[in-house]
């Protein structure tokens, strides 16, 4: 009855609702070259592996919002069915990925792992609920929203 996505669809049949804002982060190994940067630049893509999620590429924050309009390709672009095998793979110096940073907090406490802002600005993103117009009334739903709402700012903050 619900999905909840960072990818907004503008369709009157389907109410979106903000859940959360978050900005994504290149993730990196501790040892690597740009290591003792604190922001990424699209020029810093060219000699890089990405390893992404095998979504068409159109898709991808990073090529969309931040390479493709600096006219930057990386090395080369590894498509990984899972996150947690990114990451790895990161850690072990075979590439590096772009992530929430949320999340990337969380790895790089576990992992030799180090996240960098992606150009000065940085790429924010949200994510949103989304449900039947008609089902945002209903209490329940709305129950649900909320307690979805604390749970994800919640996560997101630390």
């Amino acid at each position: 009855d619900v999905l909840i996505t960072p990818d907004m669809d503008k369709n009157d049949k389907i109410h979106h609702e903000t859940l959360a804002e978050y900005e994504l982060v290149l993730l990196v190994h501790k040892n690597h070259r740009l290591k003792h940067k604190k922001i990424a630049q699209a020029e810093d893509f060219l000699e890089e592996n990405l390893l992404a999620f095998p979504v068409p590429f159109e898709r991808l924050d990073i090529l969309t919002q931040f390479l493709n309009p600096a006219r930057i390709k990386p090395q080369t672009i590894k498509q990984i069915e899972s996150m947690e095998l990114m990451i790895q793979m990161t850690a072990l110096g075979r590439g590096v990925c772009v992530i929430p940073q949320w999340l990337a907090k969380t790895y790089e406490q576990k992992l030799s792992l180090k996240s960098l802002r992606l150009g000065k600005k940085g790429i924010h993103k949200k994510l949103f609920i989304c449900l039947r117009p008609n089902d945002k009334d209903v209490l329940y739903m709305q129950q649900f929203i909320a307690i979805a709402k604390r749970s994800a700012n919640s996560t997101l903050k630390h």
